[in-house]
């Protein structure tokens, strides 16, 4: 009998360690009907074989149940399948939420929100190139070519299906609109002289003999007008003004015309007399000539003369006309576009960067732009924020104040700037003949640089976080914020 009992002993502890293990193993299984905490392993039933009695002695169960195996887990219960559940909610939730955070700090510091416009400070990629083959490119300057609105990009001078205007959408970058010049030569040879101009319904440009206004949406021409024109016709308020000249013989005259842009209709002329190498610049209260004549002149050297007319934009009245102190240069004279901003008109001649005051015509400000080139290249202005920054003078783009006392920075771009630069959203951006470039405005380190591979030769246009050129191979657009 003792045997007996021993026997059903040790047949009933496999019998009840294994469902308790079990037990163990799976509470933490979200099924509602375990309860770990519950578990008292004594207590448990325990199976018994059919033959034995069922009044087991509990001495060798009791040894049973204190096997290491058993009594480790019940020694530290775990919390409830409800606690468990709760507590990985949390910690997911705490850990998106440091994801945001990260992702967050991580976009800062690699981008900057100025205006609308996101900058990424790595190199940007090329998302278009539409090749557009110029017509008469050495008749046509691409330096103002491209216009921008909210929906397209115009590109001017190029030729398409036999029109010299075309429209690329921004969202897909496919031509949308076209212009056709044709109407008078089929053989697409009205060549826009210079840059043109446009407004909402109107498109405006000028040929060798001609100023011509089409409706941006048709192409219908409203008014044509004969004259041949010096420079790029200039728009402000609801006046087109014109220099033009009636001969091209050696130091005719110069001319300035206001048409009414409703009409084409001439509402004043005025008479330029003695400024050579005239630009006009136009605003609400001025309509501005400036020039310059050559005196002096040598195989080594040249004194550059600069002249100012200053011109009342509702009668073409004379305000004042300035002739300044020459100013003696040892390189090929050339001068820049002027640039207005707040009652102030910047002028580069030669190496020589002047600032002249609108109302009283005194120069105020003359900056020495230094270079180590054989020749002086055409610079380029911009103006932002209380900072004129001056590009094409050797191989840098230089940040003064707008007094020109001050230099804030230079920055080397290692070439020489083919475009006018273009100061937008904390940013100055520049094109050498070979390079991109994006320069921060407060202290001139180069955010990052992008390789071409044919020289910009039109302006450039930043809008939206994109940057659109134009080359000898066509019109390109990048991604900035990407």
């Amino acid at each position: 009998m003792r045997d007996k009992e021993k026997a059903a002993a040790e047949k009933s502890v496999p019998k009840s360690s294994t469902p308790v293990e079990k037990e163990i193993q799976t509470e933490a299984a979200p099924e509602p009907a375990i309860e770990v905490e519950t578990v008292d392993v004594p207590a448990e039933p325990v199976d018994t074989p059919a033959d034995e009695p069922a009044d087991v002695p509990a001495e060798p169960v009791e040894e049973a149940v204190e096997e290491p195996a058993v009594a480790k887990p019940v020694a530290k219960p775990e919390p409830k399948p409800a606690d468990s559940r709760k507590s990985l909610l949390i910690t997911v939730a705490m850990c998106a939420f440091a994801l945001l955070v990260l992702v967050g700090t991580v976009a800062f510091l690699l981008t900057r929100n100025n205006g609308g416009l996101v900058i990424n400070k790595k190199t940007p990629t090329q998302l278009y190139a539409v090749s557009l083959t110029s017509v008469a490119s050495d008749k046509i300057t691409m330096k103002n070519g491209l216009i921008n609105s909210s929906s397209r990009v115009y590109v001017p001078g190029v030729k398409h299906a036999c029109a010299n205007f075309v429209g690329l959408e921004k969202t897909t970058h496919k031509i949308t609109w076209s212009l056709l010049t044709f109407t008078k030569d089929p053989t697409c040879q009205e060549v826009p002289k210079n840059a043109p101009l446009m407004t909402d319904k109107l498109f405006i440009y000028d040929t060798d003999s001609e100023v011509i206004v089409r409706k941006l949406d048709t192409g219908a021409v409203v008014w044509r007008t004969n004259l041949k024109t010096q420079t790029r016709p200039i728009l402000a308020g609801n006046q087109l003004y014109v220099l033009f000249q009636t001969d091209t013989s050696a130091n005719a005259p110069s001319y300035v015309t206001a048409l009414d842009m409703a009409t084409g209709k001439a509402k004043w002329t005025s008479g330029l007399a003695g400024i050579l190498n005239e630009q006009l610049v136009a605003t609400d209260k001025s309509v501005f000539a400036v020039g310059y004549t050559l005196k002096n002149q040598t195989a080594k050297s040249h004194d550059s003369c600069p002249e100012l007319a200053r011109l009342d934009p509702a009668t073409g009245k004379s305000i004042y006309a300035n002739n300044y102190d020459c100013i003696t240069a040892t390189k090929p004279v050339t001068n820049g576009t002027p640039l207005y901003s707040n009652g102030t008109l910047y002028y580069r001649i030669d190496q020589n960067l002047l600032s002249i005051n609108e109302d009283s015509g005194k120069i105020t400000g003359n900056a020495k732009l230094q270079t180590d080139l054989s020749e002086v290249k055409l610079a380029g202005l911009a103006t932002s924020n209380g900072t004129l920054y001056v590009a094409g003078l050797g191989n840098k783009v230089n940040a003064l104040d707008t007094s020109l006392k001050t230099l804030k920075w230079s920055a080397d771009l290692g070439g020489v700037a083919t475009a006018d630069p273009l100061a937008t959203g904390g940013y100055v951006y520049v094109a050498t003949d070979k390079q991109l470039f994006a320069i921060d405005a407060a202290n001139g380190k180069i955010a990052w640089r992008y390789g071409i591979s044919k020289p910009v030769v039109s302006n450039i246009i930043v809008d939206d976080g994109f940057l659109y050129y134009y080359d000898a191979q066509g019109l390109h657009t990048l991604d900035l914020a990407s």
